[in-house]
């Protein structure tokens, strides 16, 4: 679309009109897409499909099988989609100053791991 002439954009409803018209179909084909994601997502839920979230836990699943392969499976099936994800977040612990750190990587993975590790004996036991 070509830029109108001084003359033409002498008002405010004027330039409005332009920019409604420069913008009307790139913001009419990106309302269009996010509604027919927001339908397919919807129709995926009718259908017992879990976008999002069953891809998540099946990720969880088969990182838990591998970390713990001598296990059940399933057993560590119910678990993965029982898991809480407030659980999982790394620790933190306060520092001077009033900010808070993270705890680094490799100390969050052992934390996670061992506490992972018991709730699963504990799980066992009882069966």
């Amino acid at each position: 679309m070509d830029i109108p002439e001084a003359k033409d954009l002498e008002t405010f409803l004027e330039v409005g009109a332009f920019s409604w018209n420069w913008m009307e179909p790139c913001i009419g084909q990106a309302s269009f897409l996010i509604l027919c994601m927001q339908f397919g997502r919807n129709q995926l839920i009718n259908m017992g499909i879990k976008p999002y979230t069953g891809a998540l836990i099946r990720y969880r699943y088969k990182r838990l099988l591998g970390l713990y392969p001598q296990y059940n499976e399933t057993v560590m099936k119910h678990w993965a989609i029982t898991l809480s994800w407030e659980k999982r977040r790394k620790p933190v612990r306060p520092s001077g100053g009033g900010k808070e750190n993270s705890v680094d990587e490799d100390s969050a993975k052992e934390i996670v791991k061992s506490k992972s590790e018991k709730i699963i004996t504990e799980v066992l036991k009882k069966l």
